[in-house]
Order: structure tokens, then C-alpha cells, then sequence
């Protein structure tokens, strides 16, 4: 567990990874506190304006700044038996910060939101910081080979997207999720009852009785406008010589399943990607913009 000063670093640290080399006068973090996982939100102020959230801080920087809040809301609880729900850390070019602490609990909030999340039917693509996403990340970050790298950016690319629909519209907080396959739409349901729907493509289904991944493009299940964003990965792989991209059918993890369908979504141009459990096959899918309660535009459409 690290230590206050050693937590506050951290935090600090991913705030100047966010300013990068640009002129500013101050910035901020706002972090929302799960039980297991953080979401964060970030802004920077100059004498001209403030901007927020134009960039992002490394996978890795940003992975010890959640840990930091965890092990800070964990400390503030044992010490004052009050337990933290958010937290806003201003930063200053002289190295001077401010901390603010939020002790309101969400009202939409339950207890074990957390393990849903990562259990139920309705499966998010997880938060920025961890769980599903993080271990595949973790997992193409090791080797340094070109295929790795290119599932690395693709992963971290999906991880940010995901914190932003999550920040924005409640991606994770849903209460089911639905693919009219045959129209192209993905919706979800959240518990507020607003309805999200967006365009959507089929990357592919994982069996978990035998630890196989189809992909989309050549799909039997799979209608042909839905294919595309698989197709990109077929494609790739011809290009790049990469075998395993032009295979029908792969032996993989679930962490790789997410890989593919990274790369599927960057290479598409979509907005985020999800997986929904159908029955005990996981359906991994690429969307397009988001509309609440409300037909995205027609143009986007698979």
C-alpha cells in the first residue's frame, strides 16, 4: 500500500503526463471510486481557456494513479471511518496541489455494482483501469513483436473510448443489452431507463466450452453488412502476413478474444466495443456513435 505522499505523486504524475509540453496555469483530475476500479476525467487551464479530456495519460501512469486513489480511499476509511466516493486534485506549475474529497455516495449506486459488472449477462468492456481490458493489454505489451504492438495501440485506444462512454452516457451501468442482428443496432438499458442504442458490427463469438474464437467475416451467424470491422482484420493480416488474423476459427483466451476485437474496432473507425453473453457465447461487437433515446443518424449505419 503506498503512502500518502507517495499516492498524491502519483496522481501528480499522471496530470503532467496530461499537460504534456503545453503552457498552463493549472489542472485537474476528477476521479470517480468504485469498489474495484476508478474512472477519471481530466482538464488543464491556460490564460486562453481550459480544455479537457483532448489526451490522456500512459496506460501505465494512469494504472498507478487508480491504485493511488484505491489505496488512499482504503486509508481514509481505516482512519476515519469515512469512505470517499470521488476525488478532485488540482495541481499547480510550482508544484503546489489542492485535494478535495467527495463522501456522497451515487444515489444509483449498489453495493456490489462491481461484481455485476463482471458477471452478469450484460458484460461492459470494462473500466479504463483494469479488469477484462487491462489483462489483455497487459498480455500484448509483453512481447514487442509488430503484431503486439499493433494490439497494444488498438487496446489502449478501446480503453479510452471506454472510460469516455462510461463518463459520458453510463457505458457499464446498463442493465441489458440487446443486438438486433438483423437491423445492425446494439442497445442497452440503463438503469435510469434511457435507452442507448448505436450501429454495430459482429467481430466474432468466443466458445468458452472449447476456448475458440470465429470471426465475424466469415460468419454463418453473421449477416454480410455486419462483417466488416472483421474483415479489416482479415485484411490486415494479408497485408502484414500474420496467419492467425486470416484464420476462420483460433484457439485463444478471452484476453485475446478482446485483442481481435480492439484491432477491429481502431481499424473500422468505431467508438467503443463491447461483449454480451448469449446464452454462454460471448458475442464480441464494435459500435459506432451512441444515441440516447434516439435513432443515430443514418449514415451511420453498418
Amino acid at each position: 500500500m503506498q503512502t500518502v505522499e507517495e499516492a498524491f505523486r502519483s496522481i501528480a504524475d499522471e496530470l503532467l503526463e496530461f499537460v504534456s509540453e503545453d503552457a498552463w496555469v493549472s489542472a485537474c483530475s476528477r476521479t470517480s471510486i468504485y469498489n474495484r476500479m476508478t474512472t477519471t476525467s481530466y482538464l488543464r487551464q491556460s490564460k486562453t481557456g481550459s480544455v479537457e479530456n483532448d489526451r490522456f495519460p500512459s496506460l501505465e501512469t494512469a494504472s498507478f494513479a487508480s491504485r493511488a486513489i484505491l489505496s488512499l480511499r482504503d486509508y481514509i476509511l481505516q482512519t476515519t471511518g469515512r469512505r470517499i466516493w470521488g476525488l478532485t486534485f488540482t495541481l499547480y506549475p510550482d508544484g503546489k496541489f489542492n485535494v478535495e474529497y467527495d463522501y456522497n455516495k451515487p444515489p444509483d449506486y449498489e453495493e456490489d455494482d462491481d461484481d455485476v459488472a463482471a458477471t452478469s449477462e450484460a458484460t461492459p468492456v470494462a473500466n479504463l483501469l483494469g479488469g477484462l481490458l487491462g489483462n489483455a493489454v497487459r498480455g500484448a505489451s509483453e512481447d514487442q513483436t509488430p503484431e503486439s504492438q499493433r494490439l497494444f495501440e488498438a487496446l489502449t485506444l478501446l480503453q479510452r473510448q471506454t472510460a469516455e462512454h462510461s463518463a459520458n452516457w453510463g457505458l457499464g451501468s446498463e442493465t441489458n443489452w440487446n443486438l438486433d442482428i438483423n437491423e445492425g443496432w446494439l442497445s442497452w438499458t440503463l438503469g435510469d431507463g434511457r435507452v442507448v442504442q448505436a450501429a454495430v458490427q459482429v467481430v466474432g463469438t468466443y466458445n468458452t466450452k472449447n476456448n475458440s474464437f470465429m470471426l465475424g467475416w466469415d460468419h454463418p451467424s453473421v449477416p454480410e453488412p455486419l462483417r466488416r470491422a472483421a474483415q479489416q482484420v482479415h485484411t490486415l493480416g494479408q497485408e502484414l502476413g500474420i496467419h492467425r488474423w486470416t484464420t476462420r476459427s483460433v484457439d485463444c483466451t478471452e484476453d485475446e478474444a478482446w485483442q481481435f476485437t480492439a484491432l477491429a474496432a481502431q481499424q473500422d473507425g468505431a467508438s467503443g466495443a463491447y461483449r454480451g453473453d448469449a446464452n454462454g457465447t460471448w458475442v464480441y461487437m464494435s459500435f459506432g456513435e451512441p444515441s440516447i433515446d434516439g435513432n443515430p443518424a443514418k449514415d451511420q449505419r453498418p
